[in-house]
């Protein structure tokens, strides 16, 4: 027992100016000038890992892509604004602007987007082959969810924390110190279709004061769009974002339709008449509908698409289109029937199209309500799927069904303390609690209230925190990717806790043994003994009791590593594991504690309380999602999975991944869904 205390009495002090040292690190982390070069490596190696798969997605190769037209504002004309280039000409032209603001104008799916990641791509690679000139690191964020009451700054600060998972101080720092680039990707979805700009105007506002004025910074929005924001605020050349060049996405020639379309035909292996009746439209009519409508290398993608599924009977059908709006209607119809048929012919039946179609249409009203109501609208994480369910309905099943599992855990935990016939009433009226305060009766409610004994009002109000309080989910994951890491973390958890457990404990027996030895007869001494042995007794007790608790906390979700935002899918998974292992030390600490002070039986019980309850709370973006899930498919507005359904919607180039949440590729696709909730199927070949 000696020989235990005096190696704790040694190794304590060092673990705890450890844990003091780890702690303080992470609320006052290292900003000096070669941590931040670090801290902004770091970054950089993440936004590449997460935008390279987001460009591959899009059909774009490095190397190759779209033309583009310089058009530049009056401030800076002689930048050479007149020069035509392509994707890979880009990042020379903007590194020669001073300042390096840049606005990429274009028409809905012409490519601003892709324009934006292959420079952002570029300037990375430029960044890592000279490190010793000080670059910026360019970051992709989503316009349209910021708030713009909150200053840029601040909401930059706050999107790189939780999209990179860097800690808020040094993300303050970076953006401070001017070694962030912010693409500022969708200007025009930042309010309502139709709806003046006015939230996109009060953007601009912002980056057109200090400290972001003459800063560097990408925007990209549709050029009729910025017109009307630049209309907000009559002034000249800088109505708009100051002292910067606006670079236009040029729109597809027929004759570059034409050619785009034979190289598609010969890698098919197709005759050269099977697309013929579209080829010769655009010939005949370089003006016409068809060429105005694949004027983007979206909508061309999109028929090249539908033309390989429907070979001569979609070149025919194209071709008679009296308008634009047709030929879009015809190739947005046919985009869920074709994705659908992509998958393995044992699956296609989990995925009907007119199903499909329907959810996504659903999804994309949701969306333009939330535009409408000025709450972001263009993209949707997991733990925010509820919200289609409504306001209230998930939040009631939601508290429901934690009012049944702790009124079935208060029950069975009344019956291991008390005897079968206590716990079955107990967990009756913790369970009538519980649903009384998402019931429908206000007025049953108070009755009930007032009968039931006053135990039920703590569970009250962990019902009102289940059920009123958000549902943002814990990312810690629970894989390191380093062999061993587990088994160290583990370790390291274990004696750290052992050791503090023990300390803590001996400190607690020595002021005991200190107190109770001045109250005996016997003398200080005697007390000090006595209260010295039941230090260290307690100490290897609780000791390890915590060390394990602590352990498995710190070892499982501690010194977790960085996960790309392409696995947003992941959000809900990762914070139901986080809410089960929090429930497991819970349980484990609070059940081992209860059970040595007062008993087995009482032990367990609270352990089994204690546990459900915690890891309820602490996993309610989980819970939620499910409940949600219930509800939604119930009514048949979402499939009863909507991680495999999102996930496949994804894989097959409707919807992409910004920010850790799911978005519509394109947001005219998104506007067809809400005006077309029931799918029209196009027609066959024959």
């Amino acid at each position: 027992m000696g020989e235990l205390g005096t190696a704790a009495a040694k190794a304590g002090p060092a673990v705890a100016r450890g844990l003091i040292s780890a702690a303080w690190r992470r609320w006052r982390p290292d900003t000096s000038h070669a941590a931040l070069d670090l801290h902004a490596d770091n970054l950089a190696d993440r936004v590449r890992r997460a935008e390279t798969p987001r460009l591959e997605q899009l059909g774009v190769t490095r190397g190759q892509g779209v033309d583009v037209y310089y058009e530049a504002l009056a401030r800076v004309r002689g930048a050479g604004g007149e020069d035509l280039g392509t994707l890979q000409e880009v990042w020379a032209y903007y590194s020669a602007l001073r300042p390096g603001r840049l606005v990429v104008l274009g028409e809905p799916g012409s490519g601003k987007t892709v324009l934006a990641l292959h420079l952002l791509l570029d300037l990375l690679d430029q960044r890592r082959d000279h490190p010793t000139a000080p670059q910026p690191v360019p970051v992709r964020v989503n316009a349209a969810s910021w708030n713009v009451e909150t200053h840029f700054s601040t909401w930059l600060t706050e999107s790189l924390a939780a999209d990179y998972g860097l800690l808020p101080p040094v993300a303050r720092k970076l953006v401070e110190d001017g070694r962030v680039l912010p693409v500022l990707d969708g200007l025009d979805e930042m309010d309502p279709l139709g709806a003046p700009p006015k939230r996109a105007r009060a953007a601009v506002e912002q980056l057109n004061r200090p400290p972001w004025r003459g800063s560097p910074v990408i925007l990209t929005c549709r050029a009729a769009v910025y017109d009307s924001v630049r209309a907000l605020r009559p002034g000249g050349a800088d109505a708009g974002l100051h002292t910067a060049t606006a670079v236009t996405v040029s729109k597809l020639s027929p004759a570059e339709i034409c050619r785009a379309l034979a190289a598609y035909r010969r890698a098919e292996g197709l005759d050269q008449n099977d697309w013929a009746p579209l080829t010769r439209s655009l010939t005949a009519a370089p003006d016409g509908v068809l060429a105005d409508a694949l004027s983007t290398p979206w909508m061309l993608t999109l028929a090249v698409s539908r033309l390989r599924a429907a070979g001569a009977t979609a070149a025919f059908e194209l071709a008679r289109c009296p308008d634009t709006a047709a030929v879009r209607d015809q190739l947005f119809a046919a985009l869920i029937p074709a994705a659908v048929e992509a998958r393995p012919r044992d699956k296609v039946a989990h995925y009907q199209p007119e199903r499909a179609h329907a959810w996504l249409a659903r999804l994309a009203r949701h969306l333009s309500s939330q535009r409408e109501k000025g709450q972001g609208g263009t993209d949707i994480a997991l733990h925010e799927l509820w919200r289609m369910a409504g306001p209230r309905a998930p939040r009631y099943l939601h508290g429901l069904v934690v009012g049944l599992v702790v009124a079935l855990a208060v029950g069975l935990a009344f019956g291991l303390a008390f005897g079968l016939s206590s716990g079955l009433s107990s967990g009756l009226a913790v369970g009538l609690m519980f649903s009384i305060r998402y019931g429908p009766s206000s007025a049953l409610a108070v009755g009930l209230r007032s009968v039931l004994s006053p135990g039920l009002a703590v569970g009250l109000m962990f019902g009102l925190a289940v059920g009123l309080l958000g549902a943002s989910p814990d990312r810690l994951v629970l894989r390191t990717g380093r062999p061993g890491a587990l088994r160290k973390r583990l370790t390291a958890g274990l004696t750290a806790g052992l050791t503090a457990g023990c300390l803590a404990a001996l400190g607690v027996g020595l002021a005991a043994g200190l107190m109770f030895g001045v109250g005996l007869a016997a003398g200080l001494t005697a007390g000090l003994t006595a209260g010295l042995a039941v230090g260290l007794a307690f100490g290897l007790l609780f000791g390890l009791l915590f060390g394990l608790a602590f352990g498995l906390w710190g070892g499982l979700l501690g010194g977790t590593e960085y996960r790309p935002l392409a696995e947003a899918s992941r959000v809900i998974h990762d914070d139901a594991a986080v809410g089960l292992v929090f429930g497991l030390v819970v349980g484990l600490l609070v059940g081992l504690v209860v059970g040595l002070l007062v008993g087995l039986a009482f032990g367990l019980a609270g352990g089994l309380v204690a546990g459900l309850a915690g890891g309820l709370m602490s996993a309610r973006a989980s819970v939620r999602f499910v409940c949600a899930s219930v509800l939604l498919s119930r009514r048949g507005a979402f499939p009863r999975r909507p991680v495999p359904f999102l996930r496949w919607a994804h894989s097959a180039g409707l919807l992409r991944i910004t920010g850790g949440a799911y978005q519509f590729r394109q947001d005219t696709y998104r506007e067809w869904l809400t005006q077309h909730p029931v799918l029209q199927l196009p027609p066959q070949e024959p």
